[in-house]
């Protein structure tokens, strides 16, 4: 996993790990997988799975799977919008697609396809590290009531 990778580069033999979204998925796997490594784990706004939402499942069926080199602009600005529960400043925005403008479609492709597949949630009583789990009132994606019945696993 490039997260122990890092680490190891930097010496670092513990930490407390933080993921956000999709990212929170990493965070988890990575302590099931470094149960010794992870002094406790932040989740925000992440997901269970991605399996049971329909407009993810939709995402990859009508575009991801089938993007292309170069990454249509007009695509990235309306996924960056999707992803936002308020308004944001505009230089803000424009910076957002700017950078997920210079990912490729391959990365677009594995990181979404590795999402779908992913069953780390099936090991959730693996995780022995403290953990806080955050949400937003306006993530479509993960509300509370997703977060409170799918988070909340009896070890």
């Amino acid at each position: 996993m490039d997260l122990a990778a890092f680490m190891d580069a930097l010496g670092i033999e513990a930490a407390v790990i933080v993921g956000g979204s999709s990212g929170g998925i990493i965070a988890r796997c990575f302590a099931i997988e470094h149960p010794n490594r992870t002094l406790g784990l932040i989740i925000a706004g992440s997901p269970l799975t991605l399996k049971d939402k329909p407009d993810v499942l939709a995402l990859w069926d009508t575009t991801i799977s089938t993007v292309k080199d170069p990454i249509d602009p007009s695509f990235v600005s309306e996924f960056v919008k999707s992803t936002l529960a308020q308004e944001v400043p505009q230089a803000f925005l424009q910076t957002m697609i700017k950078e997920n403008l210079k990912v490729p479609a391959r990365v677009w492709k594995a990181t979404l396809k590795g999402l779908l597949e992913d069953k780390s949630s099936e090991k959730l009583n693996k995780i022995n590290a403290p953990t806080l789990i955050v949400w937003g009132d306006k993530d479509e994606i993960t509300p509370r009531s997703d977060q409170r019945a799918r988070w909340l696993v009896p070890k």
